[in-house]
């Protein structure tokens, strides 16, 4: 079944080694017109000639060889010590009846004539899509099993939570009255408890059998300050909040729980992004066309650097020294499936923007 391009996560590439330019013009034009098409990943045509770069050429999803090209057994020497995973697609180009070339390796993708070009569009469609529809269910695999350690995780902290929790109520109960001790009372109080409605709000993200109810995002985003901002008692109110929310309050339909987290993450990035200075965050919601519903985070940290910003929901970019990656990941995959879509940027003052929409009504 044929990938809609606006799901791809990335163009692809095609490259071609060859000598012969009446040959690269044809292959190039019937390339050119598979990317009219929307029906299929779309991708990039490079053509080499000679002296060839290897080395770029083989950092394509498919590569597209001349029969005639010189040195190809090199060209296909080089490709075979590539791991598997690694390497592209190999389709040989046949002029007229010749048979497929001795020196060719047994593990290539297919043989064309060089006058089938729109056989070699379909093969090449058919191929790029396969390898997209593979890397993409690859992916999930690991998200899925990543969901499910995590889900364990957050339910083994629940017993100790609710220990300690415990334990500082008996102490509460125990030592005499004290001014400033019961300060720091209540704040561990206030963040244990905190704490313990968020782990239950993400066990819930974690449960995907269950039905997608109206969720209001007002409060879902409040919950979410609360978690991310309000409860760490370190930044000491040096990180204001600012909260702009249209006075239509939109309701999503989805997993509260997974929606949570998505503000979650983009608010802890920033909390940590700006540090130990005074900061500001804007939380900002509104109605930019009929049915949709975009939030808007930003902050006055850093920002993201330019050459992360492309990558930062795929590859497992992270822009933390010591980040996964995996939680903008995360982030863009639970928005995705809420038929949402996310991006991010540097402010026109600095800081990093996120802007999520999603498919919403008013409440």
């Amino acid at each position: 079944m044929p990938i809609p391009a606006k799901t791809a996560v990335r163009r692809s590439v095609v490259s071609l080694l060859t000598q012969d330019r009446e040959l690269a013009g044809r292959v190039q034009a019937a390339l050119v017109a598979q990317n009219l098409s929307a029906d299929h990943v779309p991708f990039d045509a490079r053509i080499h000639f000679p002296p060839f770069d290897f080395a770029d050429a083989l950092d394509s999803d498919c590569l597209l060889v001349d029969a005639h090209v010189p040195n190809a057994d090199r060209v296909y020497a080089t490709w075979k010590q590539r791991d598997w995973d690694d390497r592209p697609a190999l389709l040989v180009l046949t002029h007229e009846a010749e048979a497929v070339p001795a020196d060719a390796p047994a593990e290539i993708d297919g043989v064309v004539p060089t006058a089938s070009t729109t056989l070699l569009r379909r093969l090449v469609e058919t191929i790029i899509d396969n390898r997209r529809l593979n890397e993409e269910v690859a992916e999930l695999a690991r998200f899925a099993a990543l969901g499910r350690t995590l889900a364990g995780v957050l339910h083994e902290l629940k017993n100790p939570l609710n220990n300690i929790l415990g334990a500082l109520d008996r102490v509460k109960s125990l030592i005499p009255a004290d001014e400033k001790l019961s300060r720091w009372n209540d704040i561990l109080e206030r963040n244990g408890t905190l704490l313990r409605e968020a782990l239950a709000d993400l066990l819930d993200g974690f449960r995907f059998n269950l039905e997608p109810k109206p969720t209001p995002l007002h409060p879902l985003i409040d919950r979410a300050i609360a978690y991310a901002i309000a409860a760490d008692v370190n930044h000491r109110g040096r990180i204001g909040i600012e909260r702009r929310f249209h006075e239509k309050a939109p309701t999503v339909v989805g997993n509260a729980g997974q929606l949570l987290h998505v503000f979650l993450n983009i608010l802890v990035n920033s909390r940590q992004a700006i540090g130990e200075v005074n900061g500001a965050i804007v939380v900002t919601s509104r109605w930019p066309e009929e049915g949709w519903v975009e939030v808007e985070i930003l902050d006055n940290g850093p920002g993201i650097s330019e050459d992360v910003l492309p990558h930062l929901f795929k590859d497992r970019r992270s822009t933390k020294r010591s980040g996964s990656g995996f939680g903008l990941s995360l982030v863009h995959d639970v928005v995705v499936k809420h038929g949402g879509r996310i991006e991010a940027s540097n402010g026109p003052r600095g800081g990093a923007c996120f802007r999520a929409r999603f498919p919403a009504q008013s409440a």
